[in-house]
């Protein structure tokens, strides 16, 4: 039911954008029928986050945002675009042989080996659940031959779905001053990473032991503490540097989905309860 929710927003929310293995030219609008009902009669959440968002995914509506355009760093949830390439271009079962360059990315890790062979779903297993940087390296180069040939189709991307105040530097999320986004341009590229439901049946999942084709194992722990809580989170992606703070994106299912976007925040998993109470009491 709640993929088939994800299906239906999208079609009325987001045109289908030219995501081809080519760099995409910006041709088609995007996210033409979100709507705002930000005058909902009742006092607004307390929250300390520099930016903040709810959006009702079933009536396909922002119910509340703070500085929803101002560009800010936001840390691992540069991952989000990261997977969105590797699902439009690549197929889950492909094998990737870990390029060197990946290993000696800096923690979170996955704790690749040189050479490995992987699947590209066992990577995004480690990319969405632990925020594994050498996950996401390894998915780049493997996608593009070269960081700064994916790099270069993010940006691509990021101005196919007209996200216009998004720009990466990497595509794992380390602090640059010209790697940030916004909670609207963050939403809407969420919604198009939920298009695949994958993306979920990952991020939902605590704890998993993975073994690569090469035979090493790999034990992964979900970064997002909502998970199993009485919030129905199911996703998506934390976000912690020095710059950007502690950012999240969560995703919830049942009666009511919601989707809620923290850059910043001092406690982003006790604001993110706080948005959700909010939302669901109005």
């Amino acid at each position: 039911m709640f993929e088939a929710l994800i299906t239906l927003l999208l079609s009325n929310s987001i045109a289908n954008a030219n995501l081809s293995a080519t760099i995409p030219k910006p041709t088609e609008p995007t996210a033409t029928s979100i709507n705002f009902n930000l005058d909902l009669h009742k006092e607004n959440p307390v929250i300390s986050a520099d930016a903040s968002l709810v959006f009702d995914l079933q009536k396909n509506t922002v119910l509340y945002q703070n500085n929803l355009n101002t560009k800010l760093p936001i840390a691992s949830l540069t991952k989000v675009m990261t997977a969105l390439i590797i699902l439009q271009e690549n197929k889950l079962d492909e094998v990737v042989t870990v390029a060197y360059q990946a290993t000696q990315v800096q923690p979170n890790k996955m704790w690749l080996l040189a050479n490995e062979q992987i699947t590209v779903e066992t990577l995004l297993n480690g990319m969405l659940m632990q925020s594994a940087n050498d996950a996401a390296l390894a998915l780049a180069i493997h996608n593009a031959g070269s960081v700064e040939a994916f790099i270069a189709k993010m940006n691509a991307y990021a101005n196919n779905l007209h996200l216009v105040n998004t720009h990466f530097t990497n595509s794992v999320g380390f602090d640059d001053a010209n790697n940030y986004s916004t909670t609207y341009d963050l939403m809407r590229l969420t919604l198009q990473l939920i298009k695949h439901p994958i993306v979920l049946t990952i991020t939902k999942q605590i704890n998993k032991i993975v073994t690569s084709v090469s035979g090493n194992q790999h034990t992964l722990a979900n970064t997002n503490q909502l998970l199993n809580s009485p919030y129905q989170v199911i996703g998506l992606k934390t976000g912690t540097t020095p710059a950007a703070g502690a950012c999240f994106i969560g995703i919830t299912e049942g009666e009511k989905p919601l989707l809620t976007i923290l850059l910043n925040s001092p406690n982003r998993f006790q604001e993110t309860k706080v948005l959700l109470d909010w939302a669901n009491s109005i």
